[in-house]
């Protein structure tokens, strides 16, 4: 079971790899990241993390390849937004898998649907790591990142609210 683990995550990371590699020959540039102060093991393995949430997150929210990176980036800013906000947790885990929040994930955890492994849903996956780490680096910050919005549904909710794609965003 783990080989067949790490031959997936193997071939989702390299999927990845090409699609980043894709995206910075596009765009004629390449961010590099400076880490000032060495990370512990420790905290390498919570980014990894939580970047990963992010990620399943991203996928299972608004991961149709039909749907906009505007929209992707919203959906991880009220992520965000809610673990600096004192009525939700405190971290990327607690919001996700908070009681009455997130359906895919409050009942067994933050877990890759099985559709994910499916080849063509591979640039969907990319996609949603390259949001989950853009954003996560702060290299793209949606407009609703820092503006209060923890909400976000097919409905609208909240005193001020934003649709974006087929989704409301509420604060």
């Amino acid at each position: 079971m783990k080989k067949v683990m790490a031959a997936v995550m193997f071939a989702v990371l390299a999927s990845l790899f090409v699609c980043v590699m894709a995206l910075a020959a596009e765009e004629k540039t390449l961010t590099i990241i400076e880490v000032v102060e060495p990370l512990s093991e420790e905290e390498r393995w919570v980014i990894k993390d939580d970047i990963d949430r992010l990620a399943c997150l991203v996928y299972c929210e608004a991961g149709s390849n039909k749907l906009s990176d505007d929209l992707r980036y919203a959906v991880i800013a009220v992520c965000l937004n809610r673990v600096e906000d004192r009525r939700f947790p405190s971290s990327i885990k607690e919001v996700l898998e908070q009681k009455g929040q997130y359906q895919p994930f409050m009942r067994n955890g933050v877990q890759w649907p099985k559709k994910a492994r499916h080849p063509t849903e591979q640039w969907a996956v990319a996609r949603s790591y390259i949001c989950a780490i853009k954003a996560y680096y702060k290299q793209v910050e949606s407009p609703l990142r820092r503006a209060g919005y923890v909400w976000q549904a097919n409905f609208g909710q909240g005193k001020k609210r934003i649709k974006i794609g087929n989704m409301w965003f509420g604060c």
